[in-house]
């Protein structure tokens, strides 16, 4: 409405400059021709250009929140890919607190019976992270691989417990300890044992499912000296 207020003001000065020089071109019309053309070119600038202030160009530069709405409106894909990367990130982080007296050298992969399932620990002093890797026996879900990372964890002297990330309605929570196993070198199967109580919760049919484990650590496969 301002920009069309501020055009229709125009209108006079714009009629009395060719009411002026219109007789006078009539009288004079070679030399006079020019000057009135330019006057109405002139006029004419200032009546598409001079005035007129483009839509969303002055409130976008007094608002930074507009322009950064207005990007990501103009690169919807780079703002979901955004957001998928934050939540993958995540879904795979871990909170830890508290200090373990164990060695990081129980450090490993502890098998959970079945082939291609398993509990990967990765300790150090003031830090415990990992994932439970498992197959899916849901309707939705069965047989298919999948990765539980730890979602929190608590660590005080020998003691470590963690609970999981949820997955399709699913998580676990562990409570317990590693302790020294029966063979003779990690070669071997079970140098460690992660020992305690395994939880698994299942959120869609409102059950627990808690089991004692005793899981040995995977043998570390070295390859011979050349």
């Amino acid at each position: 409405m301002a920009a069309a207020s501020q055009k229709r003001s125009h209108l006079p000065a714009i009629w009395r400059a060719i009411s002026t020089e219109a007789p006078r071109a009539a009288r004079h019309p070679a030399p006079l021709l020019p000057s009135l053309l330019s006057i109405i070119l002139a006029v004419g600038i200032v009546w598409l250009f001079g005035p007129v202030a483009w839509p969303g160009r002055a409130d976008a530069a007094a608002n930074p929140h507009l322009l950064r709405a207005q990007a990501a409106t103009a690169s919807p894909g780079l703002h979901r890919r955004a957001d998928s990367q934050a939540l993958a990130e995540k879904e795979t982080e871990t909170t830890s607190r508290g200090r373990s007296t164990l060695s990081p050298d129980v450090s490993g992969e502890y098998l959970l019976g079945k082939s291609g399932e398993s509990i990967e620990i990765d300790l150090q002093p003031e830090q415990l992270g990992g994932y439970i890797s498992r197959f899916g026996d849901q309707a939705a879900d069965q047989g298919e691989p999948l990765t539980f990372f730890f979602a929190t964890a608590v660590l005080d002297g020998p003691h470590m417990s963690f609970r999981t990330h949820s997955v399709h309605g699913e998580w676990f929570s562990f409570s317990g300890t590693i302790v020294r196993g029966d063979a003779a070198s990690r070669a071997q199967e079970g140098y460690y044992r992660l020992k305690g109580t395994l939880v698994l919760h299942d959120a869609l049919h409102r059950n627990e499912q808690a089991r004692d484990v005793s899981l040995p650590l995977a043998r570390e496969y070295r390859a011979p000296p050349a």
